[in-house]
């Protein structure tokens, strides 16, 4: 996608200057002014992983669990509307979703146990996710609870997702008001 990027940018410079330095005659339409050049928006700047979330059924996700305790992680909170559990390692999130009827769980019965999501911390998630529709990934949207963070989402090409966390909340906020911490 770069080298189309570049291209498309090498065309945009080129068209501008040919258009300066001729004189267009009257009623005549510039190039640049017919063509559509791809534009999307700004790159938005990805600063750290805030989680990663795996999709699971009841017995793999106790098993998974059990694993992830033996690896030093700790079970820390639960979800407070839906079955998903978050183990935590120092600045590591893990989710474990066990909820049924959700895209984890279909994701999971055509995958099994696995990566279904990862959340990336941003400085403007709007934009990131304006960019990634530019390029034309499919935006996802989830059922947002009561007291629960709107993350905007898009799907990956292998059909996991990519969220978008504003980096204000990236770094626990997001875990505070999505889960009860009266529940580990």
């Amino acid at each position: 996608m770069r080298s189309i990027l570049y291209c498309e940018a090498e065309t945009r410079l080129r068209l501008e200057r040919s258009q300066t330095a001729a004189v267009a005659a009257p009623g005549h339409t510039s190039t640049l002014e017919r063509v559509d050049l791809f534009d999307p928006p700004a790159a938005p700047t990805l600063t750290d992983v805030a989680f990663l979330e795996f999709a699971m059924d009841e017995a793999s996700g106790l098993q998974f669990g059990k694993l992830l305790e033996a690896f030093g992680f700790h079970r820390a909170v639960q979800h407070r509307s839906r079955n998903v559990i978050l183990y935590r390692q120092a600045a590591i999130h893990l989710v474990l979703n066990l909820e049924p009827n959700s895209f984890a769980r279909a994701y999971f019965d055509e995958h099994g146990p696995s990566l279904v999501a990862v959340g990336l911390a941003t400085d403007d998630s709007v934009r990131a996710l304006n960019r990634a529709t530019a390029l034309y990934c499919t935006r996802f949207d989830t059922s947002v609870g009561l007291r629960e963070y709107s993350v905007p989402a898009i799907r990956a090409p292998d059909d996991t997702l990519v969220y978008f966390v504003p980096r204000d909340i990236a770094t626990g906020r997001l875990f505070e008001v999505d889960f009860d911490s009266a529940a580990p």
